[in-house]
């Protein structure tokens, strides 16, 4: 353990477009979208990712 954490993933329930303009203010997160806003084996893979 080298004490990193990661990132964390948040998830809104709307438009991508609309998260374009929270990421540009939240930077240390990462933000998606779900049609419910609930997290869901897709968001999950790209969280993965993107960590």
């Amino acid at each position: 353990a080298d004490g990193s954490k990661l990132k964390p993933f948040i998830v809104f329930r709307g438009a991508v477009r609309e998260v374009k303009a929270v990421q540009q203010e939240i930077t240390r997160a990462v933000i998606a979208t779900s049609a419910n806003g609930w997290m869901n084996d897709d968001l999950t893979s790209a969280w993965f990712r993107t960590v």
